[in-house]
């Protein structure tokens, strides 16, 4: 396991929240890094569409109501900021054959 991804689930598992970006797009839409997301959206076609994992898989089965906020979450709901943001909403607008956006 790769260093960062090492860290991350460690500062994740401290700070109680329950999703952690698992793919490079998810960590730089997380950290708001809008030229990063638009390079690997755009040079690398990086999957937009790939969930995001839970940080603890049992956490999405302790009920429904928590099964529900897992229920496909993406990079694009990761994203730390407003230009993030618009760099997926661009990305989409120009080319919406290359993924199922929605």
């Amino acid at each position: 396991q790769s260093t960062w991804a090492s860290w991350w689930r460690e500062s994740e598992a401290r700070s109680s929240r329950t999703i952690v970006p698992t793919t490079l797009l998810q960590l730089a839409a997380a950290a708001d890094q809008p030229d990063m997301v638009h390079y690997l959206l755009v040079e690398q076609r990086a999957d937009p569409t790939l969930p995001v994992l839970p940080l603890r898989p049992e956490s999405m089965s302790s009920s429904s109501s928590s099964s529900s906020a897992f229920a496909h979450r993406t990079a694009y709901d990761l994203c730390g900021g407003k230009a993030s943001r618009t760099v997926f909403r661009r990305v989409m607008a120009e080319q919406p054959d290359w993924y199922a956006w929605d």
